[in-house]
C-alpha cells in the first residue's frame, strides 16, 4: 500500500486525469431513469450528471473542445493566439467561398 501511495503522490495530475476519466465514462455509462426507475436512482442519475457537467465548468482546462468558440484547449495549455488567428481566418475565407457559390 505504501507504494501505492507514493505513486499517487508523486503523480498527482496523472492520477486525477485518470479518475476524471473513468467518473466521465461511468456518467456517460448511465441509462437515463424511466418511469420505474427507483427514487434513489433517479437521484443518483441527477447528482453524477450535475457533478459531471460542472467539473469543465470549475476546471476550464479538463475541456477538449469549448463548443461556443470552436477553439479547442488542451490540459492546462492556454489557446495559441497566432493558431487562433488563423482557425478566425479560415471561417471567414470559408464564409466568403460560400457566400459566393451562393449567390
Amino acid at each position: 500500500m505504501t507504494a501505492l501511495w507514493a505513486f499517487i503522490v508523486a503523480h498527482q495530475t496523472i492520477v486525477a486525469l485518470g479518475a476524471y476519466f473513468l467518473f466521465s465514462n461511468f456518467v456517460s455509462a448511465l441509462p437515463s431513469p424511466n418511469n420505474n426507475s427507483n427514487g434513489f436512482y433517479k437521484w443518483a442519475f441527477a447528482f453524477s450528471t450535475s457533478i459531471g457537467a460542472a467539473l469543465p465548468r470549475l476546471f476550464p482546462s479538463l475541456r477538449l473542445n469549448d463548443p461556443t468558440s470552436g477553439t479547442q484547449t488542451y490540459f492546462g495549455k492556454p489557446p495559441d493566439p497566432a493558431a487562433i488567428a488563423q482557425v478566425e481566418a479560415h471561417k471567414v475565407a470559408a464564409a466568403e467561398t460560400e457566400a459566393t457559390k451562393t449567390t
